[in-house]
């Protein structure tokens, strides 16, 4: 697993799911990680919540520091199906 982790949170059935710099992404389920790091979206992800079943993880570039550089955030989801409808 990567040095770049910055977050883990754990499921009620024992999933786990880590996520960092450079969109590092691991996910423990059943006693086997997986590495989903080249999955999209890419990018620094900051914080992580995990359900049953599903995960989300938020980041992006808040921290930029060149006032040339535009400052976008990230939401990733990991789960089954379709996300549920905002409210």
């Amino acid at each position: 697993m990567s040095s770049r982790a910055a977050r883990v949170s754990s499921s009620a059935n024992s999933e786990l799911f880590v996520v960092g710099l450079a969109g590092t992404r691991w996910r423990r389920s059943n006693g086997v990680w997986t590495d989903d790091t080249e999955s999209l979206p890419l990018g620094d992800l900051h914080a992580v919540w995990a359900g049953s079943g599903e995960a989300w993880a938020v980041g992006g570039n808040y921290i930029a520091t060149d006032p040339g550089t535009k400052r976008r955030g990230i939401v990733a989801r990991y789960g089954r199906g379709g996300a549920p409808p905002l409210k």
